[in-house]
């Protein structure tokens, strides 16, 4: 499995704003500049991320985003979700009924270990993907 640039830029996005606060506005431009976000990914990052309810986004000149929840309730599993769909590892689950199970319980573990680990979790390695 190999995280999309976009996959690795919301989660950054994520650390970031978790590092903020609960209750602070966080300007997505700032985002970008701190985590080296390309400007053409950030506003589908933020629309992805407030549209799954992870983040709220508030308008205007005093506006920014923040996580709708804890740091500590939000998890890997939930952001990579909904950049990149549900989490695979990538073969394509055909032949053998046996490798297609163990296919399965590998990709059900994976799954897990991205429940367990959370915003809150990240946000104390700075700069993790780069």
């Amino acid at each position: 499995m190999q995280l999309t640039k976009k996959a690795e830029y919301a989660i950054s996005a994520m650390v970031d704003i978790a590092k903020h606060g609960d209750d602070t506005l966080v300007s997505s431009k700032d985002i970008a500049e701190r985590q080296n976000i390309p400007p053409k990914f950030i506003p589908q990052i933020i629309h992805a991320l407030s549209k799954a309810k992870l983040i709220n986004s508030v308008r205007g000149a005093k506006g920014g985003v923040k996580l709708m929840d804890k740091a500590n309730n939000v998890n890997l599993k939930q952001i990579l979700e909904v950049i990149e769909g549900p989490v695979r590892i990538g073969f394509k689950k055909k032949g053998d009924p046996k490798f297609t199970e163990e296919l399965s319980k590998l990709e059900e573990g994976v799954a897990k270990l991205f429940e367990k680990l959370t915003i809150s979790d990240l946000a104390g390695v700075k700069k993790w993907f780069r």
